[in-house]
């Protein structure tokens, strides 16, 4: 079988390793206005790597019937509300372009697919209105041409219409009171229009601070987006799409924040439908369009995807049992140049934290991953059939570790240096003196996996299982599974920050920034003295001997002992402790002294 960087090829800036991850951050506001990165504002090089989604061909439909007008328009007010970087802007980037091309998209390769689910746009070409909450600042304005617009009604009629469409708002923009009846004014005049609003509710935290007589400029947007959704749903061939974050922990951490999302829900989902851009099992796809280029179903990739899931079922007893299910199988088809744990790692568990960057931050760390990989490629060690967390190098890998400290502390710096990745790891040392480890990098490929999955679980799932570790690294063709178990016993030895439990029946594993038994005790031989170590069991054996009554104890005497009326026992200190093979020559001296040389009361 061939490796997969000899069937498949990340995109160009990836190969050179010149990666920009900005490039995955897509910005509404720059592709209305043109001034965006060429792989967004064109919409030719958008479509060709943009993967139609199911939540983007709902959206798409809704959005084209819409706006070709008529009664097969359906809901037309829809609200895209997931967590960071779940597909949103990417979502409204995609309606931006066909909005804007109209008819003429019906000529575009890429959208063919698109159009057999939604059907083909037959209006030439729609009015679009974007606001973004970096479009108008709420304290400065945004001043163009002979005009200061003020407020989220004045720009989106300044968008739809120019000055004309302003004219019908400008006294509601100037005095920053929400006009109620007149917007639809705008709408019959300027359709079909698109409105597409962006992150309204971070815009409403900052708006908050602006005061309108005896409210602000935040309750004054809310208002108005009620009478915006009522103008939309009365007036044909008019489509709104507003962004909302999934929860409040999302913006300014603040009470107001909390109401300000639940006064926009109410206002938006009360007209409008919630659709979700990206389902989870869609990523896959995503992430092979984003990163590489043409992926076509070939014999080679057959071949691989059949011997893993051959290979599982040889393991069965040693991997966990979803894996080997006919639907894994699929799942090993739909990841490739991935193994499926690898992006599941980030989209399943570390999306749980509402500040990781779901689609978008997947796809800047699985870049960095490939752009890694495919630049050392004459250089890695064991097969390379599939792109699996044991692969993961953290030292050459940034954006993981800086997602990793931001998310979670800068202290888990500490753990990857001293138990993961680097040559003064344990992991590495671990690896290092083994031969049959360092051959396939195995303990620092456990490492990394255990570290991958320490994050977004809880309770007995906490960590990962022996099972899952496995899956994770075990290759056809590749070393026995067995030497993770051995490596693993190494690693509960020495790593300094790896902690596990046995409630679930097998050993989970994880890393904790609080460090082990096994750190405390090297720190403590390091911080502790000989002296002090003789000192402290002297003083415990003269405390156990006080009770003493028949004969007479004397602990660690001088040379010169007086004679004893009683028997007695004497107890040396540590210092003459008898080597293993010989006597002391000190303690024989000392003996002998004791012995031979007494004087008496």
């Amino acid at each position: 079988m061939k490796p997969w960087f000899k069937i498949v090829k990340p995109h160009k800036d990836i190969q050179e390793g010149h990666l920009d991850e900005s490039v995955f951050a897509a910005n509404l506001a720059e592709v209305a206005t043109g001034t965006g990165r060429e792989i967004y504002t064109n919409p030719n090089i958008f479509f060709q790597k943009t993967f139609f989604t199911s939540g983007i061909k709902n959206i798409a439909k809704r959005v084209i019937q819409g706006l070709n007008g008529g009664q097969d328009a359906e809901n037309r007010v829809i609200s895209l509300q997931t967590g960071f970087g779940g597909g949103k802007t990417h979502t409204l980037i995609s309606l931006f372009h066909l909005a804007q091309l109209g008819e003429k998209a019906n000529t575009s390769k890429q959208a063919k697919e698109l159009f057999a689910v939604t059907g083909k746009p037959t209006f030439e070409s729609a009015n679009i209105a974007v606001f973004t909450n970096t479009t108008n600042d709420p304290a400065k304005k945004r001043k163009i041409e002979a005009l200061t617009i003020r407020t989220l009604w004045g720009e989106l009629a300044y968008q739809l219409g120019g000055h004309a469409a302003y004219e019908l708002i400008r006294v509601n923009d100037e005095k920053q009171i929400a006009p109620k009846g007149l917007f639809k004014k705008v709408l019959d005049r300027y359709k079909p229009a698109l409105i597409l609003i962006d992150e309204l509710a971070d815009y409403c935290v900052s708006a908050s601070a602006v005061k309108v007589e005896a409210s602000n400029l935040s309750d004054q947007t809310v208002s108005f987006m009620q009478e915006l959704t009522e103008a939309i749903a009365g007036t044909d061939q008019c489509v709104l799409i507003a962004t909302l974050p999934a929860s409040a922990q999302e913006l300014a951490s603040s009470p107001m924040s909390s109401q300000i999302l639940s006064a926009l829900e109410n206002r938006i989902t009360r007209i409008g439908a919630n659709i979700k851009p990206v389902d989870d099992d869609e990523i896959f796809e995503v992430v092979r369009r984003r990163l590489f280029e043409d992926l076509n179903d070939t014999d080679e990739i057959k071949q691989v995807i059949s011997a893993y899931y051959t290979f599982y079922q040889y393991l069965c007893n040693e991997i966990p049992n979803y894996a080997l299910k006919s639907d894994y199988k699929e799942k090993l088809k739909k990841a490739y140049p991935f193994h499926p744990e690898l992006i599941d790692m980030f989209c399943l568990r570390w999306a749980s934290n509402p500040f990781f960057q779901r689609t978008r931050g997947v796809l800047r760390i699985l870049a960095a991953i490939v752009s890694d990989l495919w630049q050392r490629q004459n250089s890695l060690t064991g097969s390379q059939f599939l792109i699996h967390t044991s692969d993961v190098t953290l030292s050459n890998v940034e954006s993981i570790t800086s997602q990793i400290t931001m998310l979670n502390g800068s202290s888990w710096d500490s753990v990857i240096h001293a138990d993961v990745s680097g040559a003064s790891s344990n992991a590495f040392r671990i690896d290092n003196e083994a031969r049959q480890l360092g051959k396939n990098n195995i303990t620092q490929g456990i490492a990394a996996t255990i570290l991958l999955g320490t994050f977004g679980s809880k309770g007995q799932n906490k960590g990962v299982g022996i099972d899952e570790i496995k899956l994770c690294m075990v290759t056809p063709e590749g070393f026995n599974h067995n030497d993770i178990n051995g490596a693993i016993d190494r690693m509960e030895d020495k790593a300094h920050y790896l902690y596990y439990s046995s409630s679930s029946g097998q050993k989970r594993y994880w890393f904790d920034t609080t460090p082990n038994i096994n750190i405390l005790i090297n720190q403590a031989k390091g911080d502790i003295k000989k002296t002090d170590i003789i000192a402290e069991i002297l003083k415990r054996i003269k405390e156990k001997t006080k009770s003493a009554q028949f004969f007479n104890i004397l602990v660690d005497p001088s040379e010169d002992i007086p004679e004893q009326m009683k028997p007695t026992l004497v107890i040396l200190s540590p210092k003459y402790l008898a080597n293993p093979n010989e006597i002391n020559g000190n303690t024989k001296r000392i003996i002998e002294k004791i012995a031979t040389k007494k004087r008496k009361f």
